[in-house]
């Protein structure tokens, strides 16, 4: 893979975050951690088109409150 450089401005908190992974040995690197990150934003925006794509077209529309806690539940993620 290629790697390209990047120089951004990120709020502290977020700075004080990727390097205590590295610290934690929870990422190799602030690299690492950054693309990581980024990984996941781009799987989650992807997720949420998909949803978005399929919901418009049910005619019965997203799913409720009430479905989407009976999803979690089913799948363990309840937030109890």
């Amino acid at each position: 893979m290629t790697a390209a450089r990047l120089t951004v401005t990120i709020p502290e908190q977020l700075a004080r975050d990727a390097h205590r992974a590295v610290d934690e040995g929870k990422a190799e690197s602030v690299s690492a951690y950054v693309a990581e990150a980024l990984r996941h934003y781009g799987r989650s925006v992807t997720l949420r088109e998909l949803l978005d794509e399929w919901w418009g077209a049910d005619p019965a529309g997203p799913p409720t409150v009430a479905e989407r806690a009976a999803a979690r539940m089913e799948l363990g993620l309840s937030r109890r």
